[in-house]
């Protein structure tokens, strides 16, 4: 028995998306595109059914998920479907991203103060919520130093602050744009930034691809694209795949792909952040894998394990 007919929700049904609705397609799977009714996303013809949702309200979701024999929810290169992910599948008992980590992975001050328990090589931080506390944590952190609001997307609501009127400028910008009463403040680490590609099932992290970013420095460094091979020694491969599994087991990322911002300065490897799904700009094209048709094939992996152990036969996998 395959995964033939087998019901799928996709949050999401933009470009990022597409990869999601073709691998599936190729596998048999039946596809429901999780969207919203008014922007016709270019996902939406590859679907074999539709719901409309506002894939940021996880409680919506999870709701309207429920009236639809699931066997399985995913997403890919954005983060806005991330908390909504993790409450489906708790909510609905399917293999996937636990709640709790897609709330971490959805709030950067709590991700840091995993970090922090966890020893994860990272940036020192600061929570912040007023102009006192930004004064003293800059006390603590010489300058330079970032200011993040810690819902927000990509490059958004992040500043680098050279001084201490750049810091207090961009504390108020981003207070501005996030929907939280906080923000954070951390050390500015100057160095290379990379990133790199993860697979997490069943508490274990099946690999780990570090990959080269091209960015665009506006108020803060914006990636426009990506390649692999990595050029560097062995010694930071090492460190890579290291910081990436203590950072995967300090959110408790599980069943998921996993997207990581790394940066390095004087030979060490530092964690700026991740998320538990596979990240944007080809990534997934450039994640590919002689086991699997392409990288979207493997978010079903652990869908399709768990399918497999249900009717007993897991010879292939």
């Amino acid at each position: 028995m395959g995964v033939e007919g087998k019901r799928l929700l996709v949050l999401g049904a933009g470009r990022g998306q597409i990869g999601l609705y073709k691998a599936a397609k190729e596998m048999g799977i039946t596809t429901i595109a999780g969207t919203m009714p008014d922007n016709n996303p270019p996902g939406i013809p590859l679907a074999d059914e539709v719901c409309f949702m506002n894939i940021a309200n996880p409680d919506e979701v999870a709701k309207k998920a429920a009236n639809l024999k699931l066997d399985g929810v995913a997403t890919c290169c954005l983060d806005t479907g991330i908390s909504a992910l993790g409450k489906t599948c708790d909510s609905l008992g399917l293999t996937g991203l636990p709640e709790k980590a897609a709330i971490m992975c959805n709030d950067k001050s709590k991700m840091k103060k995993a970090f922090m328990e966890y020893g994860v090589s990272t940036a020192q931080y600061f929570e912040i919520s007023n102009e006192e506390e930004l004064k003293n944590a800059l006390d603590k952190i010489k300058l330079p130093v970032i200011i993040k609001a810690t819902d927000l997307q990509g490059s958004n609501g992040i500043y680098i602050a050279k001084t201490e009127k750049d810091a207090y400028d961009g504390f108020h910008a981003a207070m501005k744009l996030t929907k939280r009463s906080y923000c954070i403040v951390e050390e500015f680490i100057e160095g290379w930034e990379f990133g790199a590609q993860a697979f997490v099932y069943n508490n274990e992290v099946l690999f780990v691809m570090p990959h080269g970013d091209e960015t665009y420095m506006s108020h803060t460094a914006v990636p426009v694209g990506h390649y692999v091979p990595l050029d560097c020694d062995e010694n930071i491969h090492k460190q890579t795949e290291e910081a990436v599994k203590n950072a995967i087991k300090a959110l408790g990322l599980n069943n998921c792909a996993v997207n990581v911002d790394l940066i390095l300065r004087d030979n060490k490897v530092y964690v700026i952040e991740l998320t538990g799904r596979v990240g944007a700009n080809c990534l997934p094209e450039l994640s590919e894998c002689p086991s699997f048709s392409s990288f979207f094939s493997m978010l079903f992996l652990d869908l399709i394990r768990s399918w497999i152990l249900w009717i007993g036969d897991t010879e292939d996998f």
